[in-house]
């Protein structure tokens, strides 16, 4: 801790609180020391103090230590609670314990009360980290619940874009009615514009037959002025010929009579001939008649050809109106189409978007509450596996110091601490470990290895613990002597076996134990797992595989953890109250062993196991891994 911490002690004795004071100081701690003999005093430096730490004495002559580590647990339960006192049975500060204290030391054993004051600092600051992480993770909450806020609006934004789109389609129905109002007008128009055109074809065929008409009477009256035009040649001929025979007739006026019944014949002839000229100018005077009518119905029919010339212009001009107004109100028919198109796309990608938001924050919200939790347990876990061998081990080497203690239990408190600190080396050694692989600083070490006799050697190391338990442990091999001797790690395939036998021997309380290996077989796939280590044996399609099981007919692992057993720190029981001490590293370790060797490892269901769905009535666990096999 950065800044001074307050230490708080409530003592009657001056002389004790001036030794422990002393002993505080020669561990380079910086602090504020507040010292309290009563109640009052106590519970006014609590009130207005900074105070990380408190010491208590246990029996005081107006207040007493139970009533102070009642006061604190109710008010202040994060302040560490340390009893230095002097004599206390054994059972008075196990119960203390159980009610909240953090340690207890003797005051003729104060070299234990530095490194309690530091482990009970230290859990004091992992309290103060916790309460941090709590607060960070309700801050997480509330974006999540911000963020729920903006996915609301981004619903009203969509409904309102859905609305718009409504009101789009419901315009493209009215414009698409339109239109179709204006193909039927249109296709009015065209069947008038196709009787007008037979019309006009008609009338057309009826001016040709009038125009052909016209060119006979006009080739009549041609031939009638040819006609008229001898005739008169044909008069002047006559009168030509009148004049010489009256030139005649007065040199021959013997000839008179008969010149004059010629001339009377000649006038005959004349009258008849002027009563034709007479009949023929009448007839040119009905054709010139003839010819003005048809040349007016010929202009009518001119003017009512131009009239409906302008109205098939007019009606074409119309037609090329309404073919552009159309193709006007099918390029906006195609926009608003491919506008509805586009809007759909983003209607569907903002759903899609909001799904996998969705699912992110309930995948983050599951990480973050799994982490928490799993950091609270083994937080927990880990102090819980780690002081009860040290308040073994401090506890009975205490009781060692007895004058009166006998020889047998001597041996028990010295078997006792011993045991106590073997369980502290495994955990140490486990997290050693653990963060070893993590870091990718585990290499392995290739050497000859001879299966069989290091299997026996760990039958006959398990053997007097499993006997002890009343177990009975098998070791079983179905290779010959001369195929037991590999190339591979020897201490990992050490660890891995003598860590799934402890679990074994653990987790059965009767039956036996069975181990081995069996016979070989070729590699299908490549292993390695998801070794992190670049160290890792990785086997060829071409190299063979050796079996090892561990066999018990202990209590068996609960079905839904049996994907969960291989994680660090997981254990098939995370409670403090737990029958069966761990750490929960040994399976992730051997798992991890396993594949930088180039194997993998799996928990085999038994039958009975997959009839019934449940492992209430201990079938046992049954735990098989499998390594290259290089002879």
């Amino acid at each position: 801790m950065k800044d001074k911490i307050g230490i708080l002690h409530l003592e009657d004795s001056f002389n004790d609180s001036e030794i422990i004071n002393a002993t505080i100081e020669s561990a380079k701690i910086e602090y504020n020391y507040f010292l309290a003999d009563c109640e009052k005093d106590f519970l006014n430096f609590l009130e207005t103090e900074n105070i990380h730490l408190i010491l208590s004495d246990y029996n005081l002559p107006d207040y007493n230590g139970n009533e102070a580590l009642r006061v604190a647990r109710e008010k202040y339960p994060h302040i560490p609670f340390i009893f230095v006192s002097g004599k206390i049975m054994e059972g008075v500060a196990i119960e203390k314990m159980l009610n909240g204290a953090t340690d207890y030391v003797f005051k003729n054993n104060l070299e234990r009360l530095v490194p309690a004051i530091k482990r009970a600092l230290n859990d004091y600051e992992l309290e103060i980290k916790r309460k941090q992480v709590e607060i960070s993770l309700q801050e997480k909450k509330e974006i999540i619940k911000a963020q729920s806020g903006k996915y609301i609006q981004i619903n009203k934004e969509l409904d309102f874009q859905n609305e718009e789109k409504e009101k789009r389609a419901a315009e493209l129905i009215i414009a698409n009615k339109e239109l179709a109002f204006q193909n039927r007008e249109k296709e009015k128009r065209a069947d008038e514009l196709f009787i007008a055109n037979k019309e006009l074809i008609y009338q057309n065929e009826e001016k040709e037959k009038r125009a052909a008409e016209l060119i006979i009477a006009n080739k009549e009256l041609l031939f009638q002025n040819k006609e008229k035009e001898k005739r008169a040649a044909e008069l002047n001929i006559a009168n030509k010929e009148l004049a010489f025979q009256n030139r005649e007739k007065e040199k021959r006026a013997d000839e008179l009579i008969i010149a004059n019944k010629e001339l009377a014949y000649q006038n005959e002839e004349k009258e008849k001939r002027a009563a034709e000229l007479i009949i023929a100018n009448k007839e040119l005077q009905f054709q010139n008649k003839e010819k003005e009518y048809r040349a007016a119905e010929l202009i009518i029919a001119n003017k009512e050809l131009a009239f409906q010339n302008r109205e098939k212009e007019k009606r074409a001009d119309e037609l090329i109106i309404a073919n552009k107004e159309l193709l006007f109100q099918n390029e906006e028919k195609e926009n608003r189409a491919a506008e509805l198109i586009v809007a759909n796309k983003e209607l569907a990608f903002q759903n899609r978007e909001k799904e996998k938001r969705a699912d992110e924050l309930i995948i983050a919200k599951d990480k973050a509450e799994e982490s928490d939790r799993l950091k609270s347990a083994f937080l927990a876990n880990m102090s819980h596996e780690i002081r009860t061998p040290m308040n073994g081990i401090l506890g009975f080497a205490e009781l060692l110091k007895e004058p009166e203690l006998t020889g047998k239990l001597q041996h028990e408190y010295i078997r006792i601490i011993q045991k106590s600190g073997t369980r502290m080396m495994n955990i140490i050694s486990d997290i050693m470990s653990i963060s070893k692989i993590e870091s990718g600083q585990m290499g392995i070490s290739i050497s000859e290895v001879n299966i069989n006799e290091q299997l026996k050697e760990l039958h006959s190391f398990f053997k007097p613990e499993a006997e002890q338990k009343g177990l009975q442990i098998f070791l079983k091999n179905d290779l010959h002597s001369e195929e037991t001797i590999v190339k591979t790690d020897r201490d990992k395939v050490y660890a891995i076996l003598t860590n799934l036998i402890k679990n074994a021997i653990k987790f059965t309380d009767k039956g036996s134990i069975e181990f081995g290996f069996g016979s070989t077989y070729p590699a299908t796939t490549v292993a390695g797992g998801s070794c992190r280590n670049k160290s890792c044996l990785v086997s060829t399609p071409t190299t063979a595989l050796i079996e090892f099981y561990v066999k018990d007919t202990g209590i068996g692992i609960d079905p839904e953890k049996i994907e969960m057993i291989f994680e660090r720190f997981r254990q098939g029981s995370e409670s403090l109250n737990k029958k069966y001490e761990g750490a929960g590293l040994g399976l992730s370790i051997s798992k991890a062993f396993v594949e930088m060797l180039g194997g993998k490892i799996w928990i085999e269901k038994n039958p009975e196991l997959l009839e019934t769905g449940n492992n209430l009535n201990g079938t046992g666990t049954t735990i098989c891994f499998t390594i290259p096999y290089h002879t």
